[in-house]
């Protein structure tokens, strides 16, 4: 085994499995309180359940409890799948080569990451920092990572971020009420609408290949909306010929949060994944390139004669609007109405975000709470391995709910 320091991960361990000589990151976690370890071994519980094609495999974990007069330490030991290659090294190398995302690539991008975090919503599980070192390239995939290094609640961890200095994907909400220390106004801020807002930035500063940290002005505590604007506009040149993504991204950074679709509209308004790739793969038989071909696909060099896909109505069942956005010259998928406020009420109905109760902030340079040692005269040790296995009796407790927590759609 290896031991690496990964940027929004911590220190890690990458261990070799003997069998397949397969590549396994472990990160291991101390506590020094139980209510915290517990709160911790409730999350991974949660973790189980997200299995996804679009997110970082959890292959299991295991505990350590050592107790004696003086001092509990509880320790957690995570096992993920390790994805070296992430989408901050993957634009940056683009970047030196002088190429973009193409067209195919950013949709890609677009749908394999939306689809991800939707799946963890729908589960009313929240990622805590959605930016591009924890979003990995596999095999022509994009795999949404999962946070490791967090010991903090969500707002927490948020305020750790900025504190820390690290770049920031934060909604508007979210970095005014960090910026004004309004304990308040964060208890109010719908957390799952925020984490859209986070990947619209970080769709957007992959499509135009530069920083957006420029959007942050600390002189007034907002996003500065002239520069959003103007980074957007880059964006939408940058993909004139797709007028799904660009559509999608506006929605996504909507300023005001009331107008702002969550991952569960957004998801269920896009064609079907099966439509948009047959659409590529028709481009490139046409143009003679192989699927595994990293050339620009221009697409108003074509015609698009392929078949409209049956988009009348999304997932749920609601009518689309009629639009004439294109991709390219085609004809082909017809713009999503991403502006969703209410589903049928017979269907499914939104539940209000529910706010975060009792929570302390603390604004310290290293975002640590103050641990309460807990007092035992029993010396205890206690190990335990959870494999990734539906079978496993762990699979099959209940899910505490957090505060964080809201009802989703069925």
């Amino acid at each position: 085994f290896k031991t690496i320091k990964i940027t929004e991960q911590g220190q890690v361990t990458i261990l070799i499995e003997p069998n397949t000589n397969r590549e396994i990151m472990m990160k291991e976690r101390v506590y020094f309180d139980i209510n915290e370890f517990s709160r911790a071994l409730n999350e991974i519980h949660a973790m189980t359940s997200l299995e996804f094609p679009n997110i970082q495999s959890f292959l299991g974990y295991s505990t350590v409890t050592k107790t004696d007069n003086i001092i509990s330490v509880y320790k957690i030991r995570c096992f993920y799948e390790y994805l070296p290659v992430t989408l901050f090294r993957l634009s940056k190398n683009k970047k030196s080569e002088g190429m973009d995302f193409s067209v195919e690539d950013m949709t890609y991008l677009f749908y394999d990451t939306i689809n991800a975090i939707a799946f963890m919503h729908e589960k009313n599980i929240l990622h805590n920092n959605i930016c591009p070192s924890l979003i990995y390239y596999r095999s022509h995939n994009y795999i949404v990572g999962r946070l490791l290094n967090s010991t903090s609640s969500p707002i927490q961890n948020y305020i750790n971020q900025y504190v820390k200095g690290k770049s920031i994907y934060f909604s508007p909400e979210l970095y005014y009420n960090i910026r004004c220390k309004n304990q308040i106004g964060l208890e109010r801020i719908d957390l799952f609408k925020s984490e859209v807002f986070s990947l619209g930035l970080v769709l957007l500063e992959i499509g135009i290949s530069q920083s957006i940290q420029g959007i942050y002005k600390k002189s007034t505590n907002q996003i500065d909306q002239i520069i959003l604007k103007q980074y957007i506009s880059i964006f939408e040149n940058r993909y004139s010929q797709n007028s799904l993504i660009r559509s999608i991204l506006k929605n996504m950074l909507e300023i005001y949060e009331e107008k702002r679709p969550d991952f569960i509209d957004i998801k269920y308004s896009l064609p079907y994944y099966k439509d948009v790739k047959n659409y590529f793969d028709s481009i490139r038989d046409k143009a003679g390139m192989r699927k595994d071909s990293s050339s620009k696909i221009i697409m108003n060099q074509f015609d698009g004669n392929v078949s409209k896909p049956s988009v009348a109505t999304n997932y749920m069942g609601v009518p689309q609007m009629e639009s004439s956005n294109t991709f390219g010259n085609s004809q082909l998928l017809e713009i999503p109405n991403l502006f969703l406020d209410k589903y049928n009420s017979g269907k499914s109905s939104k539940a209000p975000s529910t706010p975060i109760q009792n929570l302390k902030i603390e604004f310290t340079k290293n975002g640590n709470q103050d641990n309460q040692f807990l007092k035992n005269k029993i010396l205890q040790e206690q190990v335990t391995f959870t494999p990734n296995n539906p079978t496993n009796p762990v699979f099959a407790k209940k899910q505490i709910n957090s505060s964080t927590h809201r009802e989703v759609r069925n």
